[in-house]
């Protein structure tokens, strides 16, 4: 049977699991507006999926096989997962940032629209690792620091002994976290090593630790630890956590932001 005398659901099935293969996690809005249908019968071909073992479950969505074992999307795709709610965090993260402050920026998407909300800011310095942050703030008047290491092609980012070497001048009054996802049972985590062991130097260097995720990275985890939820002072994301993670962090005193679409 070829596709064009395939039924109708089993294509939209089809293309449904490579939609998410390519882009490593969809939301059931997106779905939704890209096939043309509601979101109903998306959350049902989503279960199909699912009992199928082409995807697995996340909160608000999907995400694929690779992902979920830890296999890195390419910078590009995860830029346009969840633009709007990536775009509300950048802004509100900013919103806690204050001139005369040192700022460090970690590697992804979601830390790369704090960046373009902090170029009104003076005086301001920077310090990141993160080769988009830097082009973000290049025709702003803020300092930006780049310590140095051996650059991650795609990702471009900067990793390695000499990354680690150049942030013994720098203690951030903030640090902007990202995540490949955040697990109540194994914490936070990410994808690749290297870049694990800049954040962990940065989160013992720096005054603040602010996580900024959308809400699809809750109940996600991949294959390598940073740290425990409890090593962060800020949350900033664009729905209520889930209630278990909003006691813990509410409990141990971290400040909870609930970016608005339209703020």
């Amino acid at each position: 049977m070829t596709d064009g005398t395939l039924p109708p659901r089993v294509l939209r099935l089809r293309c449904m699991a490579q939609y998410i293969r390519t882009s490593g996690f969809a939301s059931v809005d997106e779905l939704a507006s890209h096939f043309g249908v509601s979101e109903m019968t998306v959350r049902r071909d989503l279960a199909t999926l699912r009992k199928e073992s082409l995807t697995v479950r996340a909160r608000g969505g999907a995400f694929s096989l690779d992902a979920a074992v830890g296999v890195e999307p390419p910078f590009m795709a995860r830029e346009v997962e969840n633009r709007a709610a990536k775009e509300a965090i950048g802004r509100a993260a900013a919103r806690l940032v204050r001139p005369g402050q040192t700022i460090a920026l970690d590697v992804g998407t979601t830390t790369l629209e704090v960046a373009r909300n902090l170029g009104a800011l003076q005086p301001l310095s920077v310090l990141t690792f993160n080769v988009h942050a830097v082009l973000a703030l290049a025709l702003s008047q803020v300092t930006v620091y780049v310590p140095g290491g051996c650059l991650r092609p795609r990702e471009l980012s900067f990793v390695g002994p000499l990354a680690l070497d150049g942030l013994a001048r720098f203690h951030p009054d903030i640090f902007f976290l990202s995540a490949a996802g955040v697990d109540r049972t194994r914490g936070i985590t990410d994808y690749n090593m290297e870049e694990i062991a800049v954040k962990n130097a940065l989160m013992a260097r720096s005054r603040r630790v602010v996580l900024v995720a959308d809400a699809s990275k809750f109940d996600r985890a991949s294959g390598l630890a940073v740290g425990p939820m409890e090593a962060l002072h800020g949350v900033v994301t664009d729905q209520a956590p889930p209630a278990e993670y909003a006691a813990l962090w509410e409990e141990r005193g971290v400040e909870i932001v609930v970016a608005g679409m339209d703020d």
